[in-house]
């Protein structure tokens, strides 16, 4: 056989080998991998409350400064959760709401060090819990995030749920 008809065969016989296909595209997400990468972000940001509160005592500024960084870590884990299509807009917005937040606790943590409590008050008091109401799919498997994340003051008047 000539060489001038083997490139022709190699060719065609490397094109049926499949190398050009396209990888297989991946599942869709379920709602319940997404539900259970919140309740997880629930639980972490539940239990760095509950450190920051007992923290706070000894070195106000100190469990700020965790808080932040827990807040930061947490955000940046749930970041990478894919959510159903249908919830796409709002993993986007709680992501950016994370992001805000933990940028607000860094720069409270900041202000509280040099000694201007008050600014970091006032930049405390600028984040809120999320940006939207998490949806009921989601909270239906994410148990973790139910009810309010912050342990109850002693002498607060608290009706259980």
């Amino acid at each position: 056989m000539r060489l001038s008809r083997v490139v022709p065969l190699l060719a065609v016989m490397l094109a049926s080998c499949g190398g050009a296909d396209a990888p297989a595209a991946s599942p869709p997400a379920s709602i319940g991998d997404y539900a259970a990468s919140a309740n997880t972000l629930c639980s972490e940001l539940a239990s760095a409350v509950g450190r920051t509160f007992r923290d706070v005592p000894e070195d106000p500024v100190a469990a700020l400064g965790r808080y932040a960084r827990d807040v930061h870590d947490s955000g940046k884990r749930f970041s990478d959760a894919t959510p159903p299509a249908s919830l796409q807009s709002f993993h986007a917005r709680a992501v950016r709401h994370l992001a805000r937040e933990s940028a607000a606790l860094r720069r409270a943590a900041e202000l509280s060090a040099g000694g201007d409590p008050a600014a970091a008050l006032k930049t405390l008091h600028l984040t809120g819990l999320l940006p939207d109401a998490i949806p009921a799919a989601v909270l239906r498997r994410a148990p973790a995030c139910r009810g309010d994340l912050a342990p109850a003051t002693p002498g607060d008047d608290v009706q259980a749920a």
